[in-house]
């Protein structure tokens, strides 16, 4: 009979351990999503409206809004501006697609930029039937960048509907600044 009341309590401790771990996992990710809002709240940032939208065999690409927030290098300390491009992908075909724009590419003047994947939120992959994702992609900017005076940037990224068609956006927005 011991035995079995020890190996209750046992399991009793590790399904309570595991609850507040939930628990304390949601909380963290309440604060990043809260975190992300306040992205566009920040005193500092820059914020640009962009209202592009596509429709490609049943699938609506959104790209609402641009931000622009001073970052820091947690390496060396020193900061940097990063631009965060805001997307919704709705599949709202009958067959699931894939979509990269977290692999694409940023082109401010002559100058070409990598997205940061860590950086970017989990938007691109497989992309199933019904499904909407909604997220930021990441660009650190060179010092080259005026980030106050962007008139226009293009973006390129892969899209494939189907297997047998590679179908690359390439597509370029033009900014107006929200904040001074």
């Amino acid at each position: 009979m011991r035995v079995n009341v020890g190996i209750i309590t046992v399991i009793l401790l590790l399904l309570s351990a595991c609850s507040t771990q939930d628990i304390e996992t949601s909380s963290k990710l309440a604060e990043v999503e809260n975190e992300k809002v306040e992205k566009s709240e920040e005193e500092n940032d820059i914020i640009y409206k962009v209202g592009w939208s596509d429709d490609k065999s049943g699938v609506i690409t959104t790209i609402d809004h641009v931000v622009i927030e001073e970052q820091e290098d947690t390496l060396n300390g020193e900061t940097f501006n990063a631009l965060f491009v805001h997307f919704k992908i709705q599949n709202t075909a009958d067959e699931p697609l894939t979509t990269y724009p977290n692999q694409g590419k940023l082109v401010i003047g002559e100058t070409q930029i990598s997205a940061d994947m860590l950086g970017s939120d989990d938007i691109g992959g497989e992309l199933l039937n019904e499904v909407t994702k909604e997220g930021y992609i990441a660009f650190a900017l060179p010092e080259n960048i005026k980030a106050d005076a962007l008139g226009e940037i293009r973006l390129v990224w892969s899209h494939y509907a189907d297997l047998l068609n590679d179908n690359k956006y390439d597509v370029t927005l033009k900014l107006s600044k929200l904040t001074p």
